[in-house]
């Protein structure tokens, strides 16, 4: 069951390494890091320049749906519980309904708690490869080397991009529940404004 704002597809998945190997994206980069042949009479120093800002604006990409996701936590986590308390607190007969009505709220809520926990668990991303592996692409490709490792780099690059368009699925799914739990709120006011 989807919706245009809440797909609820891969509702458990993280971002795992065969998501990432199986895209078709990185299967390309794949192929490319393969049978990269570059030329000794190119410079190649820009291409290196534009691949390593590529994988750190990944990187930044990364680090802010994170930070986005923390923040929908933050303010639903502790709003829902001040809000749990103030009903909680209020707990009479003649207010029944009205707390009845905060329950889609209240649900919603934690729709989106999940949503933007789910994008912050610990995710498969593209690393750089070790020094060793840049070491035996020096000594392997001699006069060629750093252009070789472009196919690296091109993976790298590839693979943390499927990983932000995953976190960002989580993310934008935790932003729409987090609207919808605010637009929620308007049940238990219309209980309290018609009682």
């Amino acid at each position: 069951m989807s919706s245009r704002f809440i797909d609820f597809s891969g509702l458990f998945d993280l971002v795992s390494l065969s998501q990432i190997e199986n895209d078709p994206k990185y299967k390309e980069a794949a192929v490319f890091k393969e049978t990269i042949e570059p030329s000794n009479d190119v410079d190649y120093e820009w291409v290196c320049e534009y691949a390593r800002d590529c994988y750190d604006r990944s990187e930044k990409i990364f680090a802010v749906l994170d930070g986005k996701a923390n923040d929908i936590i933050k303010y639903l986590g502790g709003g829902a519980g001040l809000f749990t308390l103030a009903v909680l607190t209020n707990l009479k007969p003649e207010n029944a309904r009205i707390v009845i009505w905060t329950i889609p709220a209240y649900l919603i809520s934690i729709m989106a708690i999940y949503f933007a926990v789910k994008a912050k668990q610990p995710n498969s991303v593209a690393l750089p490869p070790s020094v060793k592996s840049a070491f035996d692409y020096a000594n392997r490709f001699e006069g060629t080397s750093q252009a070789s490792f472009l196919g690296q780099w091109n993976m790298m690059c590839v693979g943390m991009s499927v990983a932000n368009q995953v976190k960002a699925r989580s993310v934008r799914k935790a932003t729409w529940a987090f609207f919808g739990a605010i637009v929620a709120l308007i049940f238990p006011l219309g209980a309290a404004i018609w009682r």
